[in-house]
């Protein structure tokens, strides 16, 4: 019978009831835990080689893949001494160190000896295999809560083109008045929310609901006369009339004089001036002369080039509709099922107070049975971009978070017996510039210039690497790609570009109603009052990432963006550098070797510590190997989480202490100070006393 040290406690577990095979794994000496961490996911912990079963653990694994063949499952547990007697059964209590589901297609059967090996990560090589696969999922399947959106404030246009005539005019002294009919064309964007109309006769455009409105174009006309002698004068006018006052001018807009000839070119554009229900707008062309000789009729022609095109606009919000939206966690957790079956959990942690939502296009626009048309790689990529996540999985469980918490500033572990320390420059996450946000799209609508949630791009100012990075998230936050798919509501016709788009919400609680979240000043908008989404600007993605960042420089220069840029958010313009005070790590690689180590990191999140050569040292856990049996010298590779730590102590007159001294520092001591070296276990050699009075660490 095969006996394991006292620290050791082994588990089969088959159809929900565990037994202890802690006397029945022969190789238990060659078991070994890994520990590794996938970029800056969670540190995944596996066992990396075959597990022999030998007597009751052999019997119990031969007849259930007797009955089952590959496809029987079982789950291997190992258990460590915590060194503690459970004070009521007095016994050693233990800690579970890991349990992995056993993979039956590695089954191996000798006369004495079962071998399988652990799966590596059951739900992590589910979600590898496949999580660029894209899946309907309907909206009614994940707990949806209505949406109530009262609309963007937006700008609706209506273009005026002039009518081709010819009329005689009576050329005199005195101007008169020609008031020009028009043509008018609705833009295809438009709300048709009826607040101007045109008369019959095409001569005026009528107000019918007071705001501001605005009016700009260009024309270019000229003009021919039977009368070529006389030198006739022709204006161009933009008339604001109200009933009730004089002649029912009220002002003159816009007024071109052209002087004598024929040819005028018009260029206006005239921005916000009020009106009032009931006023009116004329376009009129006065034709005089100087010439008294020619006093009578005259035949003028009027021409305008086919270029000639004015747009007359104003601010307008349609109708509130509600529709369906769900939480981050109701779609991975759907996500998850369609990957791996039941019996998995998922969590999000945004990092943020907020209440984030999501919602199909297809809901948008109002399809009956809407559904979510989305992958797992396109939900984590989402996260990663926008919220800084990364995800951890442990057990049957991930759970998406901030990267802070992958990386705690809490100490998991100190080690000792520390030898070969190697450091070494980590490249793998320093970006010579920076793209972050959302893919671009085209709305060929006159409001959605004023989009900015696309893309913006930055520098970091690194030479040393060319490399680029890009936290690009594939589901949306724009509000009026949000507000187009509205308004394309009971059209037949399906847009391919975003039918099968996912969108970010920022909600609040209007009572018990979800609606959009304004709290966020914005300027720079078209309506800053009736903007939402506003968190989801790319910097505010930047800042959220900026832990990560940190590690490239501390510094990201603003050099473009895809979108409206030149807007200002909480006091902050969006086109302004980003300065970067903290990091998640240096871009350094701590690798070290390790003798006779009993204990494994506590919390593989938390921090490593250890002392070489006097010298404090911290990282997070990269790598590391470790049999479990045996003690043996195992190698540690860690991200380098800060510079080595050095406290040093001089006496003189003041007391003067200095802390948190880098290895490569220098500075005055006086003639008579007295030195003292703590967190330092080295000899005096280690450090030197040049012909300045400076003290020089050597490393």
């Amino acid at each position: 019978m095969q006996i394991t040290p006292d620290k050791l406690r082994f588990e089969l577990i088959i159809n929900g009831i565990s037994t202890d095979i802690t006397d029945y794994v022969s190789n238990w000496e060659n078991i070994k835990i890994d520990y590794t961490r996938d970029d800056l996911k969670g540190v995944y912990i596996n066992i990396s080689n075959s597990i022999d079963f030998i007597g009751t653990a052999y019997s119990m694994l031969d007849g259930l893949y007797s009955a089952n063949s590959f496809n029987a499952n079982a789950v291997f547990v190992v258990s460590l001494r915590n060194d503690v007697l459970d004070p009521s059964l007095t016994l050693w209590a233990y800690s579970e160190l890991k349990r992995v589901d056993l993979d039956f297609s590695t089954f191996k059967r000798t006369d004495y000896v079962i071998s399988l090996n652990a799966k590596s990560n059951s739900l992590a090589d589910l979600i590898k295999a496949n999580k660029g696969t894209v899946y309907d999922i309907p909206v009614s399947e994940l707990s949806p809560s209505d949406f109530n959106y009262d609309r963007l404030e937006l700008t609706d246009e209506y273009y005026l083109t002039i009518m081709p005539y010819n009329e005689n005019y009576i050329i005199g002294l005195n101007p008169n008045s020609n008031v020009i009919p028009l043509s008018m064309e609705i833009s295809e964007d438009n709300l048709a929310s009826d607040k101007i109309k045109q008369s019959s006769d095409g001569k005026r455009i009528n107000i019918l609901e007071s705001g501001d409105y605005s009016i700009k174009g260009s024309a270019l006309l000229y003009t021919d006369s039977t009368e070529p002698e006389a030198r006739v004068f022709v204006d161009f006018q933009i008339m604001h009339h109200r009933p009730n006052t004089p002649n029912e001018i009220l002002t003159v807009l816009y007024n071109n004089n052209s002087g004598t000839g024929f040819d005028i070119d018009v260029d206006f554009n005239i921005q916000n001036f009020p009106m009032i229900a009931g006023d009116y707008i004329t376009i009129n062309i006065p034709i005089y002369t100087d010439s008294p000789e020619y006093p009578g009729p005259s035949n003028v022609f009027i021409y305008f080039k086919d270029s000639s095109k004015f747009t007359f606009s104003y601010s307008v919000k349609a109708l509130p509709v509600t529709f369906d939206c769900i939480s981050l966690q109701s779609l991975i957790s759907n996500i998850l099922y369609k990957i791996a079956g039941s019996g998995y959990t998922a969590t999000v942690n945004t990092g943020l107070s907020n209440d984030i939502r999501l919602v199909s296009a297809e809901s948008v626009r109002g399809f009956s049975n809407a559904k979510f048309h989305t992958s797992f790689e396109q939900f984590y990529n989402s996260m990663r971009a926008v919220f800084g996540l990364e995800y951890d999985i442990s057990g049957n469980t991930i759970a998406f978070k901030p990267r802070s918490e992958l990386f705690k500033d809490t100490k998991a572990i100190d080690i000792t017996d520390v030898t070969d320390l190697e450091l070494s420059v980590n490249t793998s996450h320093i970006y010579s510039s920076l793209k972050i946000g959302f893919k671009k799209v085209d709305y060929n609508k006159v409001n959605g210039k004023d989009e900015f949630r696309f893309t913006n791009e930055f520098s970091s100012g690194v030479t040393v690497s060319t490399k680029k990075l890009e936290l690009i998230s594939d589901y949306r936050a724009d509000a009026w790609g949000i507000e187009f798919l509205v308004q394309s509501r009971g059209e037949d016709t399906t847009d391919d570009q975003s039918d099968n788009d996912v969108f970010f919400l920022d909600c609040a609680l209007n009572g018990s109603n979800l609606v959009p979240s304004r709290v966020v000043p914005i300027t720079g908008v078209i309506s800053p009052t009736t903007m939402f989404n506003v968190i989801f600007s790319p910097r505010n993605c930047l800042l959220r990432n900026a832990l990560y960042l940190g590690i490239s420089s501390s510094l990201f220069t603003f050099a473009s963006s895809e979108g409206l840029s030149n807007i200002v958010i909480n006091g902050v313009y969006e086109n302004s550098n980003v300065t970067v005070n903290s990091k998640l790590f240096l871009p350094d690689t701590l690798k070290f070797k390790v003798g006779e180590i009993s204990a494994l990191p506590s919390e593989k999140d938390g921090y490593v510590e250890f002392v070489y050569k006097g010298i404090t040292h911290q990282g997070y856990i990269k790598e590391l190997n470790h049999f479990i049996g045996k003690d043996q010298e195992t190698t540690w590779t860690l991200f380098c989480k800060q510079k080595a730590i050095i406290t040093l102590m001089y006496i003189n007159s003041e007391k003067e202490v200095i802390t948190d001294i880098d290895t490569s520092t220098t500075f005055n001591i006086n003639d008579n100070a007295e030195l003292e070296v703590t967190q330092y276990e080295g000899d005096t050699d280690d450090y030197i006393l040049n012909e300045n009075g400076e003290l020089i660490l050597i490393y």
